[in-house]
């Protein structure tokens, strides 16, 4: 196991490493190598390590979704979460990870297109909001007009013609 993990790491770094001079296909090409590498370091653990388990099943995961394997992601995924022996944080993470899998995979048949990868984090403050909570009529208020400021946005970035309504 040692040997096909750390050669995944290694992969993984250099894939990292060509991502940001932007050699993209590359990059993708090196991280599925490397995820390769993953599942047979994931397949040669014993099934009483369920915290190895749990971190290798979520790499190698990770790894096929970094190397544009969206298939073979989701299919990981799935297969992983089945067999039920996982900890609760990797459950978690596979499970975030393939609404990210499956919303990547709608928007390049809708409309062939990728993510960039950028994220944008929204949090509100404020008297009425806990953690993870707040009035139901606060929330869409303030995601609509917070979608309204997106399409702006990307409006102004894409050079389109200012709309005064709509």
């Amino acid at each position: 196991m040692n040997d096909q993990h750390t050669t995944a790491q290694e992969l993984s770094a250099r894939a990292a490493a060509m991502l940001a001079e932007g050699r993209v296909q590359e990059a993708q090409r090196l991280f599925a190598e490397a995820a390769i590498h993953e599942a047979a370091a994931l397949a040669a653990v014993p099934a009483d390590r369920i915290r190895t388990r749990s971190v290798l099943s979520v790499s190698v995961a990770s790894l096929l979704y970094k190397g544009a394997r969206l298939d073979e992601a989701e299919r990981a995924i799935f297969r992983y979460l089945a067999s039920g022996d996982l900890d609760a944080w990797a459950d978690s993470q596979l499970r975030e990870l393939l609404y990210v899998v499956t919303d990547e995979r709608q928007l390049m048949n809708t409309l062939d297109r990728r993510y960039s990868g950028e994220t944008i984090t929204v949090s509100l403050r404020g008297g009425e909001i806990g953690t993870g909570t707040g009035p139901l009529d606060l929330i869409l208020e303030k995601a609509t007009g917070f979608r309204s400021l997106l399409y702006r946005m990307a409006e102004w970035v894409g050079q389109f013609p200012l709309r005064h309504h709509g």
